[in-house]
Formats: C-alpha cells, sequence, structure tokens
C-alpha cells in the first residue's frame, strides 16, 4: 500500500505518531468457520499495539460511537440497541433496548464536556429485516427493495434513563449535525426533489427552516458555533454559511470537512482517496496523501480529530495487492506534517466509527500495557 502512496509537499511517512491519544475504533473479524463478526479495538497509533475491548454483545454493521469523560464509557449503536462500555469496570449494559430488526440508529451525540445527555436519531422501519431478506429469497434477488421507515430525534438522559421525543421528520434526514452551543440541531431532510434546511431547538423541538436547496448534501457544524459547514456533490466545494444568512466558500473542492475541536484548522476529503488539510481561513488547502482512485470503493468516511487539535484518522476505502476488505487507516499529524498508514487490520471504513480518547481519562492505557 505505501508504494502507492502520494504525500504532498512536505509531509512525510511514518512509522509511529506521538500522540497521548489513544483510537477505539470498530473492526471485522472473520469466525473460523466463515461468519464475521465486528469488535472494538484499541489502537494506539505510536506503537501500533492493539487489543479487543471486552464488548461481548454482537455489534451491528452501521451505526456510531461517542465517548463520555466524564463516566469513562464508549457508547454506541449496537444490534441490542445504544449500548455502552465502561472503560474503568470493563462492564458493558445496554442503555437504549431496541429490536434491531425493525430499528435503526442512524447516529449519535454526545456535548464535549462530558454532559449526560444523549441525542440521537432512530429510524423506525415499517417492515422487518427478516421480512425484507424473506422478500429477496422468495424473488430470487438481492434486492433493492425500498426501505420505508419513520425517522426522529431524541435526547436521553444517561442518569436518570429519561428519554424524550425531540422532533419527527417527514423524511429520511440526509444530514444532521448538533450544535450544542446554541442548543440546536440542524436536519437537512428531501422535500419533493430539493433538499430542507431545518434548526430544530433541542428544549422545545420547535423547527424553522432556514432554507431550501438543492445543492447541499451535508451538514457539519464549526467550532465557531456560528456557522454551518457544507458540500455540494453538484459543485463541489465547502461554504460556510453565518447565521445571517450570508455565504462565503471555504474551498473550491471537497467533501466531507471536519473542522479541529480548537477551530484553527480543518480537513477534508477528496472522493474517497485524497485527504487534504486548510491550516487557517486565509491558507490555501495542502494535500496531504493520496492514492490510485481506481483503489476507490465510493465509501466515504468521515475524519475524526483527536481533542488536541494536531492529529486526526481517516479510513480510506482502498485495499492492498487485492484483499478488499483490507482498508488503509491514515494517522495525520498536522503539526509535524506526519502520516503513518496501518493496514494491517480489516476495517469497516465508513461511517467514522472510531473515537480518539486520552489515556489519562481512564484505565484505557492499561488494555494497551
Amino acid at each position: 500500500m505505501e508504494s502507492k502512496l502520494t504525500l504532498g509537499k512536505g509531509w512525510k511517512l511514518v512509522s509511529s505518531i506521538a500522540t497521548d491519544e489513544v483510537l477505539v475504533l470498530k473492526a471485522l473479524e472473520r469466525a473460523k468457520e466463515g461468519e464475521q463478526r465486528f469488535s472494538w479495538l484499541c489502537l494506539d497509533p505510536a506503537s501500533g499495539r492493539r487489543v479487543h475491548l471486552p464488548v461481548a454483545a454482537p455489534l451491528g454493521g452501521g451505526g456510531a460511537v461517542a465517548y463520555h469523560k466524564a463516566g469513562g464509557e464508549i457508547v454506541y449503536a449496537g444490534s441490542a440497541g445504544i449500548m455502552s462500555l465502561n472503560l474503568l469496570t470493563k462492564r458493558e449494559a445496554v442503555r437504549i433496548p431496541l429490536d434491531h430488526d425493525w430499528n435503526d440508529v442512524c447516529d449519535l451525540w454526545l456535548p464535549p464536556e462530558g454532559s449526560p445527555t444523549l441525542i440521537y436519531v432512530l429510524g423506525e422501519r415499517e417492515e422487518s429485516r427478516s421480512q425484507l431478506q424473506a422478500r429477496a429469497k422468495e424473488a430470487q434477488s438481492g434486492g433493492p427493495f425500498l426501505l420505508r421507515a419513520k425517522y426522529s430525534l431524541h435526547s436521553w438522559d444517561m442518569r436518570t434513563s429519561a428519554s424524550r421525543l425531540i422532533a419527527r421528520f417527514d423524511s429520511m434526514p440526509v444530514s444532521v449535525a448538533v450544535d450544542w452551543s446554541a442548543g440546536a440541531a440542524y436536519a437537512l431532510v428531501e422535500n419533493k426533489g430539493k433538499k430542507d434546511l431545518l434548526k430544530i431547538e433541542l428544549v422545545s423541538g420547535d423547527a424553522s427552516l432556514i432554507r431550501s436547496t438543492d445543492a447541499v448534501d451535508a451538514l457539519e457544524i464549526s467550532p465557531r458555533h456560528t456557522v454551518l459547514a457544507w458540500r455540494s456533490y453538484s459543485t463541489p466545494r465547502i461554504i460556510e454559511t453565518l447565521e445571517d444568512g450570508s455565504e462565503r466558500p471555504l474551498t473550491d473542492f471537497g467533501w466531507y470537512p471536519a473542522f479541529s475541536p480548537n477551530g484553527r484548522r480543518f480537513a477534508f476529503t477528496v472522493g474517497d482517496y485524497e485527504v487534504w488539510v486548510k491550516e487557517s481561513d486565509n491558507a490555501q488547502p495542502e494535500r496531504v496523501v493520496s492514492y490510485p482512485p481506481e483503489l476507490s470503493w465510493n465509501m466515504h468516511d468521515r475524519i475524526k480529530w483527536c481533542r488536541c487539535g494536531d492529529h486526526f484518522a481517516v479510513c480510506l476505502a482502498g485495499s492492498r495487492a487485492g484483499v478488499a476488505d483490507k482498508r488503509p487507516l491514515m494517522v495525520v499529524d498536522c503539526a509535524r506534517k506526519e502520516v503513518r498508514v496501518i493496514d494491517d487490520l480489516v476495517f469497516i471504513g465508513t461511517l467514522g466509527e472510531r473515537v480518539w480518547i486520552d489515556q489519562k481519562d481512564s484505565t484505557v492505557g492499561k488494555y494497551l500495557a
């Protein structure tokens, strides 16, 4: 894989990335019988050492993950519902039980300050997975079949286990982002060939239409909190929209932007074969790394920054030596302009199913000792 990589000017490939944070990420395993199973892996980007976390319940192929610093827990979507693993006690629990045959957790968010409030998007299917599989088998086809579902936004208190419906959507939201500082969620929802950009108050559930557009495909909240950033497939570029409705482009190309926690940098991808970084508003974006686009699978990943704002991880959807299930994980150090490639693991490379954890926050370091 490394021989196929092209690094940007001034960037270098290294065998170790120095950081005090470790990655917890979802990995794909194969049992001897040929069955596949997802599990959580703790990875040290410095040494490359990795261990499996003691998660017994099966994990679904989709979902999301967040870290609750105050409780020392990772919170994630599993096949039994919304799950948690306490890194201190190594205890696993079902926080919000759901029927995986009928329900999906599309995304979930925890506030950065460690508050126990959880926000999640729930999909409730009108036809179960097993019914769809039976219908596909009867038709001797793998589909595709239309997945009809109702989608809604919920909050949940980890201390009291109290759940509250915030809002319902008329159709599946294309993208949702939560701005904790503003106490609001932003949702992009299909509506008669266009997409409505909605602002939803997290406490009252009141929704207001910001604008309708046919050029926006996803949302991302800037750490500046007054800004929305999005990408557009029709005219690929990243744009900020200020609260007064005015806009300004940040780049003339790119997809899936992700701001660093301190707001100094943001990174983005071009397709699923290049990674770029922009150091400040006035700087020119720099290409970090790329590899031949013919290896592209069109399976985009979310860039995940560590809390120091210097490092991020992204899984490019490529393969090595034709092994299609080995996808290279790039760990990038923006301060030193270094890139480490970890490509000897089997990853599910979409949805950014990984989270950075400071080893000082919990006993997570014991897993790697």
